[in-house]
C-alpha cells in the first residue's frame, strides 16, 4: 500500500513539475510573439522610410531637377557646336627636379 501512495505521489509531482514547465514555456513564448510583432511592425516602418528616402533621391538625382539648381547657381549649358584646342609645349616638364 505504501508503495502505490509513493507511486501515486511520484506521479502527482511530475504532473505538477510539467504543468509549471508548461506554463512557463507558454509565457516565454506569447513574451516572445509580443516582441516579434514588434519587430515586424518597426521593419515596416523602416520599409516605407526606406521607399521615401528612395523616391526623394530619385527627385533629386533626376537630370531636370539638377539642370534647374545649375540655372539658379548661374551655370550655362555648353553650345556643343564650339570646340577648344589646347596646344603645350611637350618640352617643358610640368615640376622641376631638385
Amino acid at each position: 500500500m505504501k508503495r502505490y501512495t509513493f507511486l501515486l505521489g511520484g506521479l502527482m509531482g511530475i504532473i505538477i513539475i510539467l504543468s509549471v514547465v508548461q506554463i512557463s514555456v507558454s509565457n516565454m513564448l506569447s513574451t516572445g510573439g509580443i516582441s516579434l510583432s514588434k519587430m515586424q511592425e518597426e521593419i515596416a516602418n523602416y520599409q516605407r522610410d526606406n521607399a521615401m528616402l528612395r523616391e526623394k533621391i530619385y527627385t533629386q538625382a533626376s537630370l531636370t531637377n539638377i539642370s534647374h539648381k545649375a540655372d539658379k547657381l548661374g551655370f550655362v549649358q555648353e553650345d556643343k557646336k564650339t570646340t577648344a584646342l589646347v596646344i603645350t609645349d611637350h618640352t617643358s616638364s610640368v615640376a622641376l627636379r631638385q
